[in-house]
This record gives C-alpha cells, structure tokens and sequence, in this order.
C-alpha cells in the first residue's frame, strides 16, 4: 500500500489513518464527482437516508412498556397509544413529533422516545445490509452522530 505523504504546512492535520491513492496528499479534500452539476460532495448514493435508519432502528422496537410508564408516571396504555399514534407516525413520516399537546409536553415526548430507544436493542449488522458498502460501526455512529442528537432535540430528522 502506498504511504500517505504529509504536507509540511499543516503537519497538525496530518490523519495518517487516511487511506490515500499514490500522488495525493493527505491535506487535499475529497474532489466531488458531481461538482459541475452543482451538487455537493455530500450527496448522492453515500449519503445515508436518515428516515430508512430511523424506520430500521425504531420501528421494530418493542419495549417493556410498563417499566416506561413506571419511569415517565403516566399509564402503561398512555404510553404505548403515544408512541403508536402520535410519535412513531411522524418520525417516519419525518414530520414535527415534538409539538407540545394538551396532554404531553415536548419534554415528556422526547423522553418517551428516549425510553423506547434505550430499551431497544438494534441489531446494526442487519440495519448495516440495507446501506451497501457500509459498515455496522458506521450506520451506528451516523445513528449515534447525526440522527439520535436531532431527536434528543425533539427535531425532524432531516
């Protein structure tokens, strides 16, 4: 394998665990194939559908809803019906699910979502096939990066 040459005017970002092709430098960026066409580098068939992973991750869950309810106070079928009705819904519609209500506040919501996703265990090896060329540390840390911060927010995903 080739060796990464180093630019000597920013030694400070040298990332030597960057796989690079003979004759490029680890400090140049990635050239977007697609940049004549005006689209980011982002874009494209790398970037992750965040409303697939969520579906992958939430959709299946199938916590203890009585140690939730005993946790958030309210009763075990006021949970569920919430998650059923409301929250689950729109996260995979990837609508506003956060709203405050007569009966929940935002707050309550969000934990709710945060229980159901703590009691949950996903499988990322499985979740990982539906995202080819990628690997289950980096569907999780894209869950864990990207997608779970936006929901402890109580934003859309996108």
């Amino acid at each position: 394998m080739p060796r990464a040459t180093l630019s000597t005017s920013k030694p400070h970002e040298a990332k030597p665990y960057l796989k690079t092709e003979p004759g490029v430098t680890v400090d140049e960026e990635p050239r977007s194939k697609n940049k004549d066409k005006g689209e980011s580098a982002g874009s494209g068939k790398y970037e992750y559908n965040k409303l697939v992973l969520v579906s992958l991750v939430v959709a299946p869950a199938k916590p203890d809803w009585l140690a939730i309810a005993t946790t958030l106070h309210p009763t075990q079928a006021q949970c569920y019906d919430l998650w059923r009705k409301v929250l689950l819904p729109n996260l995979l519609a990837n609508k506003p699910w956060a709203n405050s209500s007569k009966d929940w506040s935002t707050d309550e919501k969000v934990e709710l979502l945060l229980q159901v996703i703590q009691r949950t265990k996903p499988e990322w090896e499985a979740i990982s096939q539906h995202f080819p060329g990628r690997t289950k540390s980096q569907v999780c840390d894209v869950w864990r990066k990207v997608v779970l911060p936006r929901l402890k927010k109580g934003q859309t995903i996108e």
